[in-house]
């Protein structure tokens, strides 16, 4: 999962913020050389853009900061830090993602939020890179000795039976299966061509107590 994570990581750096610093870096070479030969107000112009792409990678290095350990998840607790994030991919992705919680919402051991929350993410980059739906939806429920995490979208679905053979599944879903294990829960994916995906993660929560 380590592993898979870093790779995770590297592969957003790449997407965005590298892909930004590599454009300012062109438009600076493209000023200087308008500077050489006096065009002024169009290097002017490359500058502004520089300032601009700048900008936006920044905002970009501080997501992908934001996202390996939220604040929120320490301070508030998994719920608050979904809302949030939820907000922010809602934003970005241009799907409708909702959250809702039910039971008594309460703080969980350290190594179980953050499995929760990394499991969520997934399963929703899953839902913008694969599924084909403008809408998903994430729901906790609490009990007491037992937590469900549940994603679910209304996308194009997938052939589970293919997927479930030998060397077949996904990187994204046997990462979210390894995550499960980890944090001592059995996670069900649930998907028909056509129909959507529900993925569910169950966590044991008996012997845990507020961390």
């Amino acid at each position: 999962v380590q592993e898979r994570e870093r790779q995770r990581i590297a592969q957003d750096m790449h997407d965005s913020a590298t892909q930004l610093l590599v454009g300012a870096m062109l438009e600076l070479k493209s000023a200087q050389k308008r500077l050489g030969v006096a065009e002024l107000a169009r290097a002017e112009a490359s500058l502004e853009k520089v300032g601009r792409v700048l900008h936006q990678a920044e905002k970009e290095i501080k997501r992908v900061i934001h996202d390996l350990r939220p604040p929120s998840l320490d301070a508030l607790g998994l719920a608050p830090a979904l809302r949030r994030y939820i907000e922010r991919y809602a934003e970005f992705s241009q799907i409708d993602c909702t959250l809702s919680v039910l039971g008594q919402e309460r703080r969980l051991p350290a190594r179980l939020e953050i499995g929760c929350y990394r499991l969520v993410q997934e399963a929703l980059q899953n839902v913008s890179a694969h599924a084909e739906t403008d809408s998903a939806r994430v729901i906790l429920a609490f009990a007491p000795q037992m937590l469900k995490v549940t994603v679910l979208d209304e996308g194009c679905g997938f052939d589970m039976a293919a997927e479930s053979r030998p060397g077949q599944e996904s990187l994204g879903l046997l990462g979210m299966r390894e995550r499960a294990e980890s944090m001592g829960g059995q996670l069900t994916i649930h998907s028909r061509l056509g129909q959507g995906t529900r993925v569910e993660l169950l966590v044991p929560l008996e012997r845990e107590g507020a961390s």
